[in-house]
């Protein structure tokens, strides 16, 4: 068994959550069973379980036991779920509580959990820092798809900072500068990550067209996925997807894509224009030579389906 486990860290508005969701799906195409252990902070804060109602130390002592708890139940699921590979993203690990405590305060939280700051470290195979976006420019700095987090950008790049110093010495750190493009930067998490997990290089380039209404049955299919639609906006979307039997929860916002809860999405479907109508589709996707492919069919549209053929080389022409 292939067992790989990885932590996504770095200040906010780096793009861990939205690579979270690209790396769930890279992998599972590469023959990966993949989990995902959602950012701990996160589920306190939308909560109400906050350092303001806790004081700081206490807040960061039962984030960091929820997380390692969290952790240690994901592997042992790992263990025992047959899969041949497995790979395991944490969207932050424990070593971030040190950027929100002073040196002492972390350490001592390290002996009341009996554990100490290298072995924080290397429960993670690798470690990709993502760099805030704000260290590219303060336009590119946006924290709406998180909203409890509230930091403005100089307060973005200081916890970037100390994410870096709390993050330093673990042995397969991978630092993932800001760029002007968040598709440019999980593409290179991606082929970084493949290349450490020693994989061929992952599907990154796609292209689509409209085909004809296909026999699937023709196909040797390795994933189903059913979807269903809901427009919140004019580029907000909520997603329910079931992936071979197993549902997951998507908001995507001008293209960038991140997970929920089901209660978060159905608290926004509630809220958008309850006339839309949701659109259902069906994906089945198939290896076929080097490319992935795969073919999306809709519940209102029985002549015609999309196609979408992904490379690893972008200049590699579609069979």
């Amino acid at each position: 068994m292939k067992l790989i486990k990885i932590a996504l860290t770095g200040g906010p508005c780096g793009g861990k959550t939205a690579a979270t969701c690209r790396i769930q799906d890279a992998f599972t195409k590469l023959g990966y069973k993949v989990f995902l252990i959602n950012e701990t902070a996160t589920e306190l804060l939308s909560s109400g379980v906050t350092p303001k109602e806790l004081g700081r130390y206490e807040y960061q002592s039962k984030q960091f036991f929820m997380q390692s708890t969290k952790e240690d139940v994901c592997g042992q699921e790992a263990l025992s779920c047959g899969a041949d590979k497995v790979l395991i993203v944490c969207d932050r690990g424990l070593p971030d509580n040190a950027a929100y405590l002073s040196m002492n305060e972390y350490y001592f939280l390290l002996k009341e959990r009996d554990m100490s700051r290298l072995e924080t470290l290397v429960r993670y195979d690798a470690a990709f820092m993502l760099r805030t976006a704000a260290n590219e420019s303060d336009e590119l700095y946006s924290v709406k798809s998180n909203p409890v987090r509230t930091e403005n950008a100089r307060q973005a790049i200081e916890l970037d900072e100390k994410l870096m110093l709390a993050w330093a010495d673990h042995p397969n750190l991978f630092v993932i500068e800001a760029k002007n493009s968040f598709e440019e930067k999980i593409n290179e998490v991606l082929t970084i990550l493949a290349d450490f997990a020693e994989e061929e290089k992952p599907f990154l380039y796609q292209s689509k067209y409209i085909v004809e209404y296909p026999d699937i049955d023709k196909f040797d299919i390795d994933l189903r996925t059913e979807k269903e639609f809901y427009k919140l906006g004019p580029e907000k979307y909520a997603l329910k997807e079931t992936v071979n039997g197993k549902k997951r929860y998507k908001i995507i916002d001008q293209n960038e894509a991140y997970y929920c809860s089901n209660v978060d999405l159905l608290k926004l479907i509630a809220e958008g224009d309850s006339h839309k109508k949701k659109i259902c589709s069906t994906v089945y996707g198939f290896h076929y030579d080097d490319e992935y492919i795969e073919i999306e069919t809709y519940d209102h549209q029985k002549n015609t389906a999309v196609m979408t053929i992904e490379k690893r080389d972008k200049k590699a022409p579609d069979h």
